[in-house]
Formats: structure tokens, sequence, C-alpha cells
């Protein structure tokens, strides 16, 4: 179901997008981007598999072992080339690193309610992937209608109220899917996983926008660290 709207996506894309760059002349770091491809994807096919490998076993620890040796290599050879493929220098700016804490978190808190809210449908209340489906669906709807209120909530009222609201939102409507059983309507979790889904964009907007505004002011480059550390919040969800 997702392939014709990820083609008509990519046509839409290439037809109305300006093809603008923002730089010339810069080459990609391929042995870098290698060695990260590589890294993750030990680290992740461990994760995957230990529980039927065996945590103990040499086929799980010797992934581990690699994937954590391959990042390694990546991290020290970012800190030394002149184009890397991550900029982490921006760490030292810490209200970048403060929001990509948080946007990690606020991810992990996200992507861990949609692998389990479809478990717990299906297996306790017996419903289909159809409906499990269609239950989750407003909540997706409702948050892009938010992402294009998000950026004059942030102009008028600043970053720390929007993550404050976010916070409150978060916990009241994990709070209540908490006590979701057998005998729940499908209404209740449709709504509680609206209000969840609309504080994660209140949130994660208003941490990327504050870390990347920071970054803008001494001309650096966020975008893929910000990018990259957001998939390691998808990443500990998961796993």
């Amino acid at each position: 179901m997702n392939a014709p709207i990820g083609i008509i996506a990519v046509i839409v894309a290439a037809k109305y997008i300006p093809n603008y760059r923002l730089s010339k002349g810069i080459k990609l770091d391929w042995i870098g981007f290698a060695s990260v491809v590589i890294g993750t994807s030990a680290l992740l096919v461990a994760f995957s598999v230990a529980h039927s490998w065996g945590w103990a076993s040499w086929e799980t620890l010797g992934m581990l072992a690699a994937g954590i040796l391959i990042l390694t290599y990546f991290i020290r050879r970012t800190l030394r080339v002149s184009n890397p493929l991550l900029n982490l220098s921006v760490l030292k700016i810490s209200r970048f690193t403060y929001g990509l804490i948080l946007n990690c978190c606020i991810t992990i808190s996200l992507y861990a309610a949609a692998l389990l809210i479809p478990v717990f449908m299906q297996t306790v209340k017996g419903e289909s992937s159809l409906t499990t489906g269609l239950i989750m669906l407003p909540g997706t709807l409702a948050m892009t209608l938010v992402s294009l209120a998000a950026g004059k909530l942030y102009g008028k009222v600043g970053p720390a109220r929007l993550i404050l609201v976010g916070l409150v939102l978060m916990g009241i409507a994990t709070w209540e899917l908490s006590h979701a059983n057998a005998a729940t309507s499908a209404l209740f979790i449709t709504v509680w996983l609206i209000i969840r889904y609309n504080r994660y964009r209140l949130q994660q907007y208003a941490g990327n926008e504050c870390g990347n505004v920071s970054c803008a002011k001494r001309k650096l480059r966020p975008c893929l660290c910000s990018n990259e550390l957001d998939q390691a919040g998808v990443v500990g969800a998961v796993n």
C-alpha cells in the first residue's frame, strides 16, 4: 500500500521541488559512509537476532564487537577529515546537544507506542491489521496538521513552552493508554493517540529548530548530524 504513495511522492517532488544546491564541489566521504553503514548494520543485526543466537554466543558478541570497532573508527575519521560525513563539532554547542538528546527521547517514545499499540490491538483486543491501521491513522493525520502550525507557535511562544506543553500531553496520554485493556474502546485509544502524536510534533519541531538556530549562528551544517541522531531514537525504540 505504501508503494503507490511513495511513487506519487517521488513524481511530485521531482516536478515541483526546485533543484537548488547550498554548496558545490563538496565530495562525499565514501569511506566514512561505508563504515557507518556497516557498523550500524552490525549492531542492528546483533540486537535483532540476539534472542535466537543468545547474548553470550560468539555470533552476537562478534557482531557487537565489530559494530563498536567500526563505529569507533568512523568517529575518529570524522574528527580528522576536512569534509566529514557528520559534523560532530556541533556537539560542542550545548543548546544543540540538549536538543538532540530531547529529540532522541521523544522519538523513542513515539516509535515505542507505534510498535506496542498494534501488538496490543491485535493480540489483546483481537482486532485485524486493517482495523488497527485505521485506529492509528487519525493520529498521523492530526500530526501532519499540527506540523503546519508548529512553526507559527514556535515564533509566538518559543521552544520552552512548546516542549513543556508536549511533556504534559505525553504524560497524560501515556498514563491513560497504560490503563487500556481488552474492554477499552477503539475511540478511547484513537483519541489519546492523537494527543500523543501531536505532542511529538510540537516537541520535535521545537527541539530541532532550537538546535539548528544555534548552529546557524556559527555557520555550521548540523542537518546530517541531527538526522543521524534522530535515527538513534528509532533504533532505540525498535530494540
